[in-house]
């Protein structure tokens, strides 16, 4: 196996890539109906810390029956909700 980074170094809209991504939230953890709140983060390595502007906000949803959340990402790397 090879890996491949995502979005790839010599793309040329690199910051326009997108790939979704479909979780369904543990019971463990409380979620409101209000969604506004909702904050998703990238680790980003060079900088140390985490960073939302990866993360495509508005299109991002929330489906509080089935405790599902769905949002684009322009980079791979660990998430976390915030």
């Amino acid at each position: 196996m090879r890996n491949i980074p995502f979005p790839e170094p010599n793309a040329i809209n690199a910051n326009e890539a997108e790939v979704d991504l479909k979780f369904t939230l543990p019971d463990t953890v409380y979620m409101s109906e209000e969604t506004q709140d909702i904050k998703i983060a990238v680790w980003d390595y060079e900088k140390a810390g985490w960073f939302t502007d990866q993360i495509v906000k508005h299109k991002m949803m929330y489906n509080h029956q089935e405790r599902k959340i769905s949002f684009p990402t322009r980079k791979f790397a660990p998430i976390a909700m915030l």
